[in-house]
């Protein structure tokens, strides 16, 4: 607890430092100054309260993947023996890592699924619906496994059967009738996962919260906790060293910071 106490308050120090080089209104310093320290991270797990959320935040802040590419992890790429992923992006292929919080979150989330897209596009099973034509209750309902035809059947007379008559006999009916709608094999797209981690942001009273945001801490923080830059830059599937070296300037900023503040001699 001490070293994780230490940690969140050399990234709080961080935090100040940045602010101070690129200004409160930068989109960066924004990005990153938002999920500054470890505790608007708990913050947000917290606010997470289904599995689905849960596992998302976890692994959105423990693999910095960009959200194109959590969109299209498929389950049966998820190697839990070494806890790591092969992520694919920017005609780039590259493996990201996660911790047994995410481990154990990604478990509880997929129950025993083991294959299809991590984060799936939810098809709610149909349950068929009735009309009213004429003299007619009539309820409807499709075939999937015909290119989901269409079927009806005729259900009784409004004039001495009630709708909720009519509701128990199709109920009643159905049955008897095969209703699986096949779920295709789909992910959530980018601008849904997107506004899952904004709600989530919301609900934690954290402001305005994106997929990106969870990435630059998961960078800012290893820096902080000295991990050597170019694997940072693995990690993050940078093609190029200065696009991660901005972290580097947030980092040496902290350090000499946290020097000043707290070595008896350092003013």
């Amino acid at each position: 607890m001490r070293h994780a106490r230490d940690a969140n308050e050399l990234l709080e120090v961080a935090s100040d430092e940045l602010r101070a080089i690129v200004g409160d209104n930068s989109r960066l310093g924004f990005q990153v100054l938002l999920l500054g320290s470890l505790q608007d991270h708990f913050d947000l797990l917290r606010a997470a309260t289904n599995p689905r959320d849960r596992a998302l935040v976890e692994l959105f802040y423990a693999t910095g993947c960009r959200v194109g590419e959590m969109a299209v992890i498929r389950v049966e790429h998820i190697d839990f023996t070494r806890r790591r992923i092969p992520v694919r992006a920017k005609r780039k292929e590259r493996v990201v890592y996660f911790g047994l919080p995410a481990s154990r979150a990604l478990r509880k989330y997929l129950g025993g699924r083991r294959s299809g897209y991590l984060f799936q596009d939810i098809i709610p099973q149909q349950k068929g619906h009735i009309t009213y034509y004429k003299k007619a209750w009539i309820g409807h309902w499709r075939d999937h496994r015909i290119n989901g035809f269409h079927h009806c059947k005729w259900l009784g007379n409004p004039q001495n059967m009630s709708y909720a008559a009519a509701k128990v006999k199709f109920k009643r009916f159905l049955k008897s009738v095969d209703l699986i709608r096949v779920k295709p094999d789909r992910p959530l797209t980018r601008s849904t996962l997107a506004r899952i981690v904004q709600e989530i942001g919301r609900r934690a009273g954290l402001g305005m919260v994106g997929p990106h945001m969870l990435r630059h801490s998961f960078a800012t923080h290893l820096l902080e906790c000295g991990a050597d830059i170019r694997a940072i830059q693995e990690l993050l599937g940078h093609s190029y060293l200065s696009s991660t070296q901005v972290y580097t300037r947030i980092s040496n900023n902290a350090v000499e910071s946290t020097f000043k503040r707290f070595h008896p001699r350092g003013t």
